[in-house]
C-alpha cells in the first residue's frame, strides 16, 4: 500500500504532467492558427513544413517527461524552442507578404512614397457559422506576435519548474515580461518607420534581430546547481553565494548578447544611416544605452566580488568593502 508521501509525490507528478500538456496544447493551437494564416495567404503546399516543429513538440513531451527527473531540462527548454521555431517563420512570411503588398500598391498608385496598405481579411464560412470579424493583414500579424509573447510567458509558468525554485521561476517570469515588452516595441517601432516599410534588406535584418532575441525564452538563466544536502557551514554558504553570482553573470551576458546590444546597434543604424530620427527613436536608444551601462556596471561589481556598504562602525558615512571591514575588526559579522 502506498504511503501518504508516495501518493502526494504521484499526485504532484500527474498535476505537473497535465500542466505541461496544457502548455504544449496552447503552443500547437497557436501554431495551427499561424499556419492557417500563412497557407491562406500563400496557397502553397510547401508551407506545410511549418507544422514540422509541432510534430516534434508532440514527440518531445514524452521524451522530456521520461528522461528528466523533474519534468524539464535544466538549462534549456526544448518545448519553447520548438514553439518559437514553428511560429516565428510564419510571422516572417506574413511580414514579407505585407511588404509585397505595399510595394505593389506603390507601383499601381504611382506614388514615390511607400505607405501602409490595408487589405482586410475575414473568417470564412466555418461549419455554417459566419463570424463577422474583419482584420487587416498587419493586424493579424500583430495579433499573432502578441499571442506568441503571451504564450511564451504563460507556457513557461505552466511547464514544470525543473531545477528552478519558486523564487527563481518568479524572477525568471518577471524578466520575461520585460523582454516581451521590449521585443514587441522593437519590432513595432522599427518596422513602421517610413524609410523601412519597403526596404527588404532592413526588414530582414530587423526580423532577424527580433527572432534572435526570442531565444532568451528558451534559456533558464537563473538555474543553479542544487546540492542534495544542505551545507550550513561557512564554506557551503560561500559556495552558494558564488553560484548566485555566476547565475547573475550568465543572465547579464545573455541579455546583452541576445537583446540589448543588437537592439542598440539596429536603432543607431536606423538613426545614422537611414535617417529615422524622432522622439520615440531617441528615447528608446537612450534607454538601451542606459540599460547596457547599468548591466556592465553590475557585471563589474559581480566579477570583482566586492559590495560597497556603509561603514557604520565609525558612524562617519564612509564606504568600505566587506573585506576591508573584516580586516579592521575580524569579530564584526557582516550581513
Amino acid at each position: 500500500m502506498a504511503t501518504p508521501t508516495a501518493r502526494m509525490v504521484t499526485a504532484a507528478f500527474i498535476f505537473a504532467a497535465w500542466k505541461a500538456l496544457i502548455s504544449r496544447s496552447l503552443f500547437v493551437i497557436h501554431g495551427l492558427i499561424t499556419f492557417w494564416r500563412v497557407s491562406d495567404v500563400y496557397k502553397d503546399p510547401l508551407y506545410y513544413l511549418l507544422l514540422v516543429p509541432f510534430v516534434l513538440l508532440l514527440i518531445e513531451y514524452p521524451v522530456t517527461t521520461k528522461c528528466t527527473r523533474t519534468g524539464e531540462w535544466k538549462w534549456i527548454c526544448p518545448s519553447l524552442f520548438l514553439y518559437i521555431l514553428g511560429v516565428v517563420p510564419g510571422i516572417w512570411l506574413l511580414q514579407l507578404d505585407a511588404l509585397h503588398s505595399r510595394v505593389e500598391h506603390m507601383k499601381v498608385s504611382g506614388s514615390q512614397v511607400c505607405g501602409t496598405y490595408v487589405a482586410n481579411t475575414t473568417f470564412g464560412d466555418i461549419q455554417g457559422i459566419q463570424i463577422p470579424l474583419e482584420l487587416s493583414s498587419a493586424e493579424w500579424t500583430l495579433a499573432l506576435e502578441q499571442i506568441l509573447l503571451v504564450l511564451l510567458i504563460l507556457g513557461k509558468w505552466l511547464l514544470p519548474r525543473g531545477h528552478l525554485s519558486r523564487d527563481q521561476l518568479a524572477q525568471l517570469l518577471m524578466g520575461y515580461i520585460g523582454v516581451a515588452a521590449d521585443s514587441l516595441e522593437f519590432s513595432l517601432e522599427s518596422l513602421k518607420e517610413p524609410q523601412v516599410l519597403c526596404d527588404l534588406v532592413i526588414i530582414i535584418i530587423i526580423l532577424s534581430i527580433w527572432s534572435w532575441s526570442l531565444l532568451q525564452f528558451c534559456l533558464n538563466t537563473t538555474a543553479l546547481a542544487i546540492s542534495d544536502e544542505s551545507d550550513d557551514s561557512e564554506e557551503g554558504i560561500r559556495s552558494a553565494c558564488s553560484g548566485c553570482y555566476q547565475s547573475d553573470i550568465w543572465a547579464l551576458i545573455v541579455s546583452v548578447i541576445l537583446q540589448d546590444a543588437p537592439y542598440l546597434a539596429m536603432r543607431l543604424f536606423l538613426m545614422i544611416y537611414v535617417g529615422a530620427i524622432h522622439q520615440m527613436m531617441l528615447f528608446f536608444t537612450c534607454k538601451n544605452v542606459l540599460v547596457i551601462s547599468l548591466q556592465f556596471y553590475r557585471l563589474g561589481v559581480l566579477c570583482c566580488g566586492k559590495d560597497d556598504v556603509t561603514n557604520a562602525e565609525f558612524g562617519n558615512g564612509e564606504v568600505s568593502t566587506r573585506e576591508e571591514r573584516t580586516q579592521i575588526n575580524p569579530n564584526v559579522v557582516v550581513d
